[in-house]
């Protein structure tokens, strides 16, 4: 959902009522890739950037620049309903810390 406040906007995100918050964490990949700790039955994630670009891999075995997962700096995704997902792996650079929260639909 998008807000107009005065000349700007407000983005949020809305979890599902039904939606059971399962934990989080936050991680520090420092130039390589990073594993999540996904709690057993998560189907959603909330990914927040920290200070540079996130990139992230869904069942992967890496993440890298090249992977198809995108957060820009300082900024969020969602990945919401995914019924199979498994692995979860980020990446960015030196400093820049990814902020995770894991929910059950």
């Amino acid at each position: 959902m998008t807000r107009t406040i005065g000349n700007t906007f407000a983005q949020e995100s809305a979890i599902v009522a039904s939606s059971l918050y399962a934990g989080g964490e936050s991680i520090e990949p420092d130039g390589s890739s990073a594993e999540a700790t996904l709690p057993d039955g998560t189907t959603t994630v909330i990914l927040s950037a920290e200070g540079g670009a996130v990139y992230y891999e869904l069942n992967g075995t890496d993440a890298d620049a090249a992977s198809p997962g995108y957060v820009p700096e300082d900024g969020f995704r969602a990945v919401l309903g995914v019924s199979n997902l498994e692995a979860l792996f980020v990446y960015a650079a030196a400093s820049v810390i990814v902020h995770l929260e894991y929910y059950q639909d």
